[in-house]
This record gives structure tokens, C-alpha cells and sequence, in this order.
């Protein structure tokens, strides 16, 4: 009980901005007994009330296996198409010249057809543009991984989204049940996630 009261004390002591960020970044890794706390302590400060909302969203048991259906089963949010299903798929390219050098990694959710597309688009950036400097080096292996990452697309395609659902753990929840919402998050995902 005499550590409850110094977790409620310590959390009086925080900013109401402090109390936002962790509520809104933390409130996965507390423990179960320190977020009613929490809850509490946003209560007393009357905050946004859309913050208990969230960590109700954050610590919510998601069913992943019914989750990497329903995203493998949305319309692709690239093209639109549902022929084929979603997946997840890491990508790389180094652009380099001289002492100038850009590497950058994406994953994205796409249909099979526009993967496949955003693997060569990716080795063609590294292609022509990763040799130039240091990438005379890097540029090999990352074509070797993009090629590596396709072939292995089933295995890294389970892990991507096992990962996303994890660490989005809130936002996913909020728009569980609805297809719409769903491929909204994954839209905005790809594009925070793309060039």
C-alpha cells in the first residue's frame, strides 16, 4: 500500500503534460495495479477523458490471429484491388554520390502485385543510385535482402504484422470492427512508412 501512495504522489508531482505522454506512450509498459492510478490521477486533473479512453485501447487483449485476417483480407490500400491478399513487406534502397548518402527502410501493407512492384522499384533506386560512394559496399547487400525479404515474404509477412499490431496496439483496437477505419490506418501507415 505505501508504494501505491508514492506512485500517486510521484504522479501529482508530474506536469499535466507529463501525465499526456504517459498516458498516451507509456501506459502499455505500467504495471496492471499502477494504471488505475493513472486513471485516477487524469480523473483528479480532469484531462481529456479521451486519455483513460486510450489506455483502455493500449492494454485491451487483441485477438492477433483474427486481427492478421481481417488486414489480409482488406482491399489493397495501393491500388484497391482485392485479388490477392494484404501483406507486409520490409523494403530498402541506398541512393549515394560521393560522400552524400540516403538509406532509408520501409514496411508497408500492399496486395502481392504492388509488392512485388515496391521490391523492384526499390532495387532499381539501388541499383543505378547506390554505388556512387560508400554504397559500393552497402548496395550489394541490400539488394540481397530485398530479394531475400521477397522470397521469405510469408515468414517476414507474419512477423511485420505481428509486430505493427503490437506496437499500434491502440489504433488497431480502435478501429477493430471496422473495415473502413482499418484500411485508413493502413493507408496512413504506408504513407508514414514510404519515401
Amino acid at each position: 500500500m505505501l508504494e501505491h501512495e508514492k506512485i500517486k504522489q510521484n504522479l501529482r508531482d508530474k506536469s499535466d503534460e507529463e501525465i499526456y505522454i504517459i498516458a498516451r506512450n507509456e501506459s502499455k509498459e505500467l504495471r496492471d495495479d499502477v494504471r488505475p492510478i493513472l486513471i485516477e490521477e487524469i480523473k483528479r486533473r480532469k484531462l481529456n477523458l479521451k486519455l483513460i479512453t486510450w489506455i483502455d485501447l493500449e492494454n485491451r487483449e487483441l485477438p492477433i490471429d483474427q486481427i492478421k485476417k481481417r488486414i489480409s483480407s482488406l482491399n489493397c490500400p495501393s491500388c484497391g484491388s482485392k485479388q490477392t491478399r494484404i501483406i507486409g513487406i520490409k523494403n530498402s534502397f541506398i541512393i549515394c554520390f560521393l560522400r552524400f548518402t540516403n538509406n532509408h527502410t520501409s514496411i508497408k501493407f500492399l496486395c502481392e502485385r504492388c509488392a512485388r512492384k515496391n521490391v523492384i522499384k526499390y532495387s532499381l533506386i539501388t541499383f543505378f543510385l547506390g554505388w556512387w560512394g560508400i554504397g559500393i559496399i552497402i548496395a550489394p547487400f541490400i539488394l540481397f535482402n530485398n530479394v531475400l525479404n521477397f522470397l521469405k515474404i510469408d515468414r517476414n509477412s507474419e512477423e511485420i504484422l505481428e509486430h505493427v499490431i503490437e506496437t499500434k496496439r491502440g489504433l488497431i483496437a480502435k478501429d477493430i470492427n471496422n473495415d473502413i477505419s482499418l484500411l485508413k490506418f493502413i493507408k496512413q501507415f504506408n504513407r508514414n512508412n514510404s519515401l
